[in-house]
């Protein structure tokens, strides 16, 4: 009896040994290998998800490219690169037209390159040296480097003769750029100068045409800006202004001679 009790002790112990030597040369190595492959998932699907996001959102900015290319074409037509003397004349013109007023003379500067204010550099404050506690002196300070300009402007003077509302109205055009010609160009009406004044008369026709209405015309001078761009560079004969490329300043042409212009 004590001989089969041995043997079953013995056999007992081989299994126990088996199921032991499986589980930490076999089960456990796979159990690791298992726990490192879940990791590995887990890992690939925060990727995953990270790359869904960056697609979701480069997929939205893909939608609204559209919209950035009409602003930046918007931007093109306020400050085109060049002067576009012809097109903003037709534009005055129709403005005018549109504003029952007559148009008489549009006298265009020189363009002239706009400059930003240079930044204020202060000085570090100066460290006390010495026991005595005398202050050092500060090292001068370098001048900080200015950027080419990339804008021009130009003056354009125009004088015309209507009633104060016609006028409103013209001014209200000219800075809310609409028109079939040069529509969006940014300009920046800076001074507006009113006299009394009596419209024009047509040739053959009798002051009395116009009596009438004398007391409430006005002849008026606006002083308005326009600008231009200085990149890309513009080309020599493309303009009566031609600009320099970025890194040299703006050469302005010479001023063109006033228009007089009649309806």
């Amino acid at each position: 009896m004590s001989k089969m009790t041995n043997v079953l002790i013995l056999a007992v112990a081989a299994v126990i040994a088996v199921v032991a030597i499986g589980y930490y040369f076999v089960l456990s190595p796979q159990k690791a290998n298992a726990a490192k492959v879940h990791k590995n998932v887990a890992t690939e699907q925060a990727a995953n998800d990270a790359l869904r996001l960056q697609l979701a959102r480069l997929t939205k900015e893909e939608a609204a490219v559209p919209i950035q290319q009409a602003r930046i074409a918007a931007i093109d037509r306020e400050i085109p690169v060049t002067t576009g003397l012809p097109s903003y004349v037709r534009f005055l013109t129709s403005a005018a037209a549109k504003s029952h007023l007559e148009l008489v003379s549009i006298a265009p500067a020189s363009p002239a390159a706009v400059t930003a204010l240079a930044p204020v550099v202060t000085a570090a404050p100066a460290a006390a040296s010495g026991a005595k506690g005398t202050a050092a002196s500060a090292a001068p300070v370098a001048p900080a480097a200015s950027a080419p300009p990339a804008l021009s402007s130009m003056m354009v003077t125009m004088n015309i003769v209507g009633s104060y509302f016609a006028v409103q109205d013209f001014v209200r055009r000219l800075e809310a750029g609409s028109g079939p010609d040069g529509s969006g160009r940014a300009t920046v009406v800076s001074s507006v100068t009113m006299l009394p004044g009596i419209l024009p008369v047509a040739s053959g026709a009798g002051s009395s045409a116009n009596s009438a209405a004398s007391y409430k015309t006005l002849q008026t001078q606006i002083s308005a800006t326009i600008f231009m761009s200085n990149v890309p560079a513009v080309t020599a004969g493309s303009g009566p202004g031609t600009t320099s490329p970025v890194g040299g300043a703006a050469t302005a042409a010479p001023a063109a001679p006033s228009t007089t212009t009649s309806s």
